[in-house]
This record gives C-alpha cells, structure tokens and sequence, in this order.
C-alpha cells in the first residue's frame, strides 16, 4: 500500500522533535553517568515504536497536536529494554557499536536501562490515567515475556503456544502501547482506543516473528548483525518448534545439535538447512501473514486518511528483513 502526503499535519518534523526530546530526558544529572545513559538515545534507531504513536494519533485528529511527549516516553521505554536484553544476551555489540554493557559493565547498563524505563512510563503518564496504568501494565509484560524466554532457554520441548506468547509481551506489548497511547493522546473513543492498541499489539507481535526469521533466512550483510544468534544462545524460535514438531529424522537430528549450549557456526548452520526443508520457514511465514491481516482488520474502525495507509504500510513493513 502506497501512503499519500501528510499535508499541513506536524507529523513531517514531529520525529525530529520526538528524538530531541529523547536526548533532553535521558539526562541523569548525576556526573559520569550521563554519558551511559545517553548512549544509546544518542544512536540513530528505526523509531518504529514512536512513529506509530504519532501515526495513530494523526488518523484519530489530523490537525491535533503531535504527541511528542508519548511518543518519546515510548522510544524511552524501548531504549530501556535494549540495555537489559543486552546483558542478559551478553551482546558484545547494536547497531554496529559496542554495547553499553560491552563499555561500561553490566551494573552501569542495568541502572541505565531501569532509569530510561522509568523516564518513559513517567513521559506516557502525562497522556492520562488510563495511558498511565496502561504503561505500567506493558512494563510488566515486558518483564514477563523476558523471563519467559529466559526460562525456557535450550529448551527443544518448547510450544508454539509458548512462543506467541513471549513474543506478544516482549515485543507486542511495547507497540500496543505505543497504538493506544496514540489514540488517547487525540481523545479517541474507547472502543477506537482499543482497537489501535489491538493493531500495535498484533503489529508488534509480527515485527519480532519477522525478526526471528530473519535470523534463520538473512546473511549477517543484509540483516546488519549477526544471525543464527537465537539458537546458539538457545532460543529457539517459531521455525525451529516447527521443524521440531514435524517429527520424523529431520527432528531426530535438531535435537541432537540443540539443547545445550555450544553449538558452533557449522552446527548453527546446519540447524538453518534443516529447518528450511521441514518446512519451518514456510509454515512461519504463513502465520506472519495471518498476523499482519488481523492488524490490518484493526484499522477497519478509523476513517480513510493518509495516517491510516501509513499504518498499514507500517503493518506491511515488518515483514521487509526476511
């Protein structure tokens, strides 16, 4: 779907002001702290998260105020997450830098994180009570679907019911939020509300299964970081619980390379062939598709702009890295 021109709407240089604002409130004001803590809001993102916030505000009330200060809260609470789920992954590098954790040690990156997450729950607040509880709410399920995760490392006995639902609270959650804080920032009615929350949560949801399969499908040059990280780290992804459950010597052979930590670049490899030929790929492919249909029915609720085509581009855009 092709978005037309967003005349006259603040959207074409509100991102610019949801970053500076980013770079003001991850400030400290503590001395040789700042610098950790503003790490990584100083590094150009995607900005996929604040963008759907400003997104689904313009196709509530195009001529009402950008939501810079929800938009940025959101971002915040994203940059948040990153520090923690790079020490727990013990990443040595995002975005081609070294990570945080990497430079300055994992308690630093710890205290850096916790304090973005609580500058942007504190931003989102200012939408409201029901923004406020909301924000509260996905900061748990953030917590939730990572520990999930975490638990369920080198697991081969993991379920696809198990998966959808880490993935639609460490990664859903954040952009329902992002959805839903949007439409209450232009005063939406509740059931609207809602439905742009269901969008972002389902939106969100694609976005990491999409990004799980990139890790299986795309080279290291066109995915601009390592792949095959999640199954030698032992997360085991939607391709993989497939190609498990389809049994037969092809799932006899994954559970040998699987389980336990160890698995080299030839093994990790290995995993990748095997999972195409039973057909983890295809089958998880599928199911993205469906994801991104039930978003796009989301949208049904709102009126034809050009805020809601660039929502269903957003919803299309996901599926870009595989």
């Amino acid at each position: 779907m092709t978005a037309t021109a967003s005349p006259g709407t603040g959207l074409g240089f509100a991102p610019d002001e949801v970053r500076r604002l980013v770079l003001d409130v991850a400030n400290a004001g503590v001395p040789g702290v700042d610098s950790v803590v503003r790490y990584l809001p100083s590094q150009p993102g995607k900005g996929i998260r604040p963008r759907l916030t400003l997104l689904a505000a313009a196709a509530i009330a195009v001529d009402a105020p950008a939501p810079v200060a929800a938009a940025a809260g959101i971002e915040l609470m994203h940059l948040g997450t990153l520090h923690h789920d790079d020490v727990v992954d013990e990443s040595p590098e995002r975005r081609g830098h070294p990570t945080a954790a990497a430079l300055w040690g994992n308690r630093a990156a710890v205290f850096a994180g916790t304090f973005l997450l609580a500058r942007g729950t504190e931003l989102i607040s200012g939408t409201g009570e029901r923004a406020a509880r909301a924000a509260a709410a996905c900061a748990a399920e953030l917590w939730r679907g990572q520990t999930r995760e975490l638990v369920s490392a080198f697991r081969t006995d993991r379920t696809q019911e198990t998966y959808l639902n880490v993935i639609e609270c460490k990664t859903g959650a954040l952009f329902g939020l992002a959805g839903l804080v949007g439409a209450l920032a232009a005063d939406a009615p509740a059931e609207v509300a809602d439905a742009l929350g269901r969008f972002g949560r389902t939106s969100g949801t694609a976005f990491q299964l999409a990004d799980d399969l990139a890790d299986l499908t795309s080279s290291p040059c066109s995915l601009g970081k390592a792949v095959s990280v999640d199954v030698r780290v032992g997360v085991y992804t939607l391709p993989v619980i497939l190609a498990l459950a389809a049994g037969g010597s092809a799932a006899t052979r994954l559970r040998a390379l699987l389980g336990v930590p160890g698995l080299d670049a030839a093994g990790a490899g290995e995993v990748r062939q095997i999972v195409a030929a039973a057909g983890g790929i295809d089958r998880s492919l599928v199911m993205l598709r469906g994801l991104q249909d039930r978003a796009h029915a989301e949208l049904d609720v709102i009126a034809d702009s050009w805020a809601r085509d660039q929502l269903h581009d957003l919803v299309e855009g996901v599926a870009d890295v595989v």
